[in-house]
């Protein structure tokens, strides 16, 4: 069961191990590849110790796929087809956005890390400067057995990723990892309503292949769909480490409570003294998990009991330090900073949340974990000292809007769907603070054209994602909530299916329509600007990549200073790149 945990925290771990050694001077690698393989074995060995006991077998929240289950392989297939159809690997359409992916893991596989472009003796020295983490592993096949390769492996780290997204979704949900990733794929704003209602050229309904994100001009919230199919690198590691998140949150509540309530049964089984309240035994079972050294004799026999009637006295004292999840926490979010940092920005409130609800203030830090915090730490840092380099792309500032546009695309993109959450909600701090972020994030701005709303809301929108499903899924919620809830998801679930259909139709157009032979081959003229000048279902109609730029090296346009920057003045180029 706690090898979905590892698995995914391996998955996360890995590209910035080898980031550590491509792009940081091995002074400095060195010592802090120890501290994190130290960090790393100790969350592996101990992650998620109680899962033996028969309380915690009432949580789902480390569960891996049974390979014998045709659950599973409808599954495997279903999300096969969505990463297929995403045009990651190059198999079937790749949307505009992929012109520029395609272009950094050629150059990561082409150029030593890191990749430099130039660097004169005096002038400004070119780096690639962007999120490149989730690139890495493939770039480093691509490096020994060549571009194909490299596309091939990164659709198989792609597929992992769902997966792992999707298991931790349905244990968190308690429903069927198919359900699970159905939702992921379909979940959505109301993109269709409003281009119905309020677009203007483009997008239309028809034909059902068009980019209906794009009705409200420059506000747009993407669907799950619209991330993978356009910005797979950003996106995959973000649901990841916030699925993750609420997983974590969960097995440490709920296998708390449920030792809590096995403390009671084992003390009265065992004849022990059962005089304890409720509260009082539920706070042995907080200590046991925690691992505290008793002060009272009386109390150190009742634990001494516990042990023996839970079957633990196996465990480390070390091991159950893993269940105050907040070290966890802080080091999967700074994982999230390192693939995206934008995406990290929205995550980080939530963070704050299970850091307060977790925190005994009167001891704050009691139990702390000295190599996740000092991991989580070096991987901020590092990661902020390269991002921070590239200052031509952090722009910053605030957007204004008509009140009436900014109402309707904050109802049709989420909020309708968060204001009916509100009476089963309300008390809930997740709830109010997804919509917090949603309705103030268009405002913002960071970075260079609507990145930061666009990125920033995958932590606010996955959140709302999974409260609506909890509401879907589970029986107490009213029909007629839960009917409601099924109309817009459905009315939703059009944005999503557009873009499947999209990459559907062009692909079937591609094999079986076009006469290969009929084809001018690719120029090998260098590209130097690059503008997206026709809709999405138009673009590069004669092929199904999208792969125009051969090389960052000689780009000069505006998008381009969001992956190339002179870093000669940076800390990072001076203190921290190898020379």
């Amino acid at each position: 069961m706690k090898n979905l945990h590892r698995i995914s925290i391996l998955y996360l771990i890995l590209p910035f191990l080898l980031f550590l050694f491509g792009w940081v001077r091995l002074t400095f690698a060195i010592p802090i590849a120890i501290i994190l393989l130290f960090a790393l074995w100790q969350l592996l060995k101990n992650t998620n110790p109680i899962t033996n006991t028969c309380a915690a077998r009432k949580c789902r929240c480390y569960q891996l796929p049974n390979f014998r289950s045709l659950t599973t392989v409808y599954c495997l297939l279903i999300t096969a087809a969505f990463v297929f159809l995403s045009g990651v690997g190059g198999y079937t359409f790749q949307n505009w956005d992929h012109h520029w992916r395609n272009a950094v893991l050629r150059d990561l596989i082409t150029y030593n890390w890191p990749v430099i472009y130039s660097a004169p003796e005096q002038g400004p020295i070119k780096m690639l400067v962007y999120y490149v983490g989730y690139w890495l592993p493939s770039a480093l096949v691509g490096k020994v057995f060549g571009w194909e390769a490299a596309n091939f492996f990164l659709f198989l780290w792609t597929w992992l990723g769902i997966l792992l997204v999707a298991y931790h979704l349905g244990n968190f949900l308690k429903i069927s990892p198919i359900k699970s990733a159905l939702l992921l794929i379909l979940f959505s704003g109301m993109d269709a309503l409003g281009a119905l209602l309020f677009a203007r050229d483009y997008p239309t309904l028809w034909p059902p292949i068009q980019h209906l994100e794009i009705w409200a001009g420059t506000l747009q919230y993407s669907s799950f769909t619209t991330q993978l199919f356009w910005v797979f690198n950003q996106a995959v590691p973000a649901w990841l480490c916030i699925s993750m998140f609420v997983t974590l949150s969960k097995a440490t509540l709920t296998c708390t409570g449920a030792l809590a309530g096995s403390a009671s049964e084992g003390l009265q089984s065992n004849g022990s003294d059962s005089s304890l309240a409720p509260k009082e035994q539920e706070s042995v079972a907080r200590h046991l998990c925690r691992a505290e050294v008793p002060s009272d004799i009386n109390v150190a026999l009742r634990k001494l009991r516990l042990f023996l009637s839970l079957g633990t006295a196996m465990f480390s004292r070390r091991g159950f330090t893993q269940n105050d999840a907040r070290w966890q926490l802080t080091f999967v979010w700074s994982l999230c900073f390192f693939f995206a940092p934008l995406a990290s920005i929205g995550l980080f409130p939530y963070l704050l949340i299970d850091l307060v609800k977790r925190t005994d203030f009167k001891n704050p830090f009691k139990g702390t974990r000295i190599d996740l915090l000092l991991a989580s730490f070096i991987v901020v840092v590092i990661s902020y000292l390269f991002f921070s380099s590239n200052t031509a792309a952090q722009e910053r500032g605030f957007q204004s809007f008509a009140i009436k546009d900014f109402i309707i695309f904050f109802l049709f993109e989420g909020g309708i769907l968060w204001l009916l959450l509100a009476p089963v909600k309300w008390r809930d701090p997740y709830w109010a603070v997804t919509g917090i972020l949603l309705f103030i994030m268009p405002f913002i701005q960071l970075g260079s054209g609507r990145d930061f709303v666009m990125r920033a809301s995958i932590a606010p929108l996955f959140y709302l994602m999974m409260m609506v499903g909890e509401a879907l899924f589970q029986k107490t919620t009213s029909q007629v909530l839960r009917f409601t809830f099924l109309i817009l998801l459905l009315i939703g679930a059009l944005t999503p299916l557009y873009e499947i259909n999209r990459s559907v139709y062009r692909a079937v157009q591609y094999y079986f329509l076009t006469d290969h032979s009929q084809l001018t081959p690719p120029g090998s003229e260098i590209v130097t600007h690059l503008e997206q000048g026709v809709a999405p279902e138009m673009e590069h109609p004669d092929t199904l990549t999208a792969d125009d730029i051969r090389t960052l090296k000689f780009m000069d346009d505006k998008l381009s200073k969001n992956f190339i920057a002179n870093v000669r003045q940076s800390l990072y180029y001076r203190y921290i790149s190898p020379r």
